[in-house]
């Protein structure tokens, strides 16, 4: 394109008439542009409607988009409860503390999931 403008300025400098062969050329690059133009156009809103259909699930991240995550935070919180709730119970037993640590991570894990795709669903 850039060429066929140059030549194109070089004939109107020096007065002369465009070729008709130098004519359907120009014309048909210029088509060629057009097709190219419109399907980029194409492939632009089929893109905006994707972008469109995943920044919601981009820009709110749920907790379980990172399980690993997810799951730590939980059995952090369940640790945290139980030893504030042990503190008045006194249970010293390592297993059945590890094993209600783990069932109340659980538990929380469910709770958080459920009101999750309950969020979702309304």
């Amino acid at each position: 394109m850039i060429s066929m403008n140059d030549c194109a300025e070089r004939m109107n400098l020096f007065g002369g008439k465009y070729p008709h062969e130098f004519k359907i050329k120009f014309a048909q690059i210029i088509l060629d542009l057009e097709t190219v133009n419109k399907l980029l156009e194409s492939y632009m809103s089929s893109i905006h409607l994707h972008y469109n259909a995943l920044i919601p699930h981009l820009s709110n991240p749920t907790p379980m988009d990172r399980p690993e995550i997810f799951r730590k935070t939980c059995n952090t919180h369940a640790f945290q409860i139980v030893k504030h709730c042990n503190s008045e119970l006194n249970v010293r037993n390592k297993r059945i503390l590890h094993l209600i640590t783990s069932l109340i991570s659980l538990l929380l894990q469910l709770r958080t999931i459920g009101a999750e795709k309950k969020r979702l669903s309304h």
